[in-house]
């Protein structure tokens, strides 16, 4: 499923070119086919594209020389690229096939905003995609697989579902992996920077400026602290901040909310702040230290609204299921009767792949 959401994204995102100078297209438009659905060669294409970027991106070159070394598994890297574009197209047939079979399908909003997306890359990038081989419809098909596996997957796991989740061990994952929380900051100063040749004076100096800078910020953060010690529900919280905010000259925006909810293992929070949340306190405005700033942090209680957890119960269902999902689609893939165009196959390789 995670990898329908990145293919999708890349497909829309043109950041690359792909070239196979010179090659006939006869009997090579197909690339698989499964009953009457027949999938273009572009999917192929795409999936061979997405692979190879990545392998370039990790040797930091374009060297395609890397092709024909060999992996732990005994394969060229150009030889596991095709397999998994190849994988990525079965994962496609199966996808679609899956939907047919349970009933589900795209609406026709749906429809319009997938072609839309598409469209909009087309008026920018749609020459590069044709003259290289990929057309529009290999583009849609692959932003409409994204959204059928979406649909597949809440219809097997959501609620009511062959293989649903019971929601109690959906709101134990959501509260041990997120908190709900706002927060106002004072920044630190930079840590002074002189010359290496800088007299002792001048050092000095400049270690006096920066202590001057972080005790007023520290003396505001507790200012503010102490305003904030006795509330206790988010509004009050939210007021103060609209106030801390007016008085730094800064706009408040009706309307605008500084509570959000924080992936508790996500490494761009400071670890601080992430200790404060999972061990601090809740509804009692708290002041935390990091390395670059004080902050006043309001701790609430995430099952609180349950508008909250509706927003996330689909990306915890993924998180708990995700990789299930997708093993559940390669077995059902081998149920299918699928055909694939060895010429096609043969004649689009990595080596013939143009980045630019």
């Amino acid at each position: 499923m995670k990898f329908y959401k990145k293919l999708g994204a890349a497909c829309l995102a043109a950041v690359m070119t792909l070239s196979f100078a010179g090659c006939s297209f006869s009997n090579t438009k197909w690339i698989a086919r499964c009953g009457d659905l027949e999938i273009p060669v572009g999917v192929y294409l795409t999936g061979m594209l997405q692979d190879y970027y990545n392998v370039m991106l990790m040797v930091g070159g374009n060297d395609k020389a890397v092709l024909s070394e060999t992996g732990e598994s005994g394969k060229t890297i150009s030889e596991m690229i095709q397999e998994t574009a190849k994988e990525n197209v079965t994962s496609t047939i199966a996808l679609m096939s899956k939907a047919e079979e349970m009933g589900i399908t795209l609406t026709e909003e749906e429809k319009k905003e997938i072609k839309d997306a598409v469209d909009a890359t087309w008026n920018q990038q749609g020459s590069l995609y044709e003259r290289n081989g990929i057309a529009k419809k290999s583009v849609e098909m692959l932003s409409q697989a994204a959204a059928l596996s979406e649909k597949i997957f809440l219809a097997l796991y959501g609620e009511g579902g062959e293989k649903a989740v019971p929601t109690e061990e959906v709101k134990t994952k959501y509260q041990e992996q997120y908190a709900k929380a706002g927060l106002f900051t004072f920044g630190k100063p930079e840590k002074s920077q002189v010359a290496e040749n800088a007299t002792e004076e001048e050092k000095q100096m400049a270690k006096e400026i920066e202590n001057t800078a972080l005790t007023a910020a520290k003396s505001s953060a507790d200012e503010w602290m102490l305003r904030a010690k006795d509330i206790t529900t988010e509004e009050a919280f939210q007021n103060l901040v609209n106030e801390y905010k007016a008085a730094q000259g800064q706009t408040v925006e009706e309307g605008q909310k500084i509570f959000g909810l924080v992936d508790l293992n996500n490494e761009q929070v400071p670890p601080e702040i992430i200790t404060f949340l999972k061990d601090g306190p809740m509804n009692q405005p708290t002041l935390v230290e990091t390395d670059t700033y004080f902050a006043i942090v309001y701790k609430a209680d995430p099952m609180a609204d349950p508008a909250d957890f509706e927003a996330m119960s689909t990306r915890i269902l993924e998180e708990l299921k995700s990789e299930e999902f997708q093993e559940y689609i390669a077995q059902y893939a081998q149920s299918l009767e699928i055909e694939y165009n060895q010429k096609a196959i043969d004649k689009y390789l990595p080596e013939g792949i143009t980045l630019g």
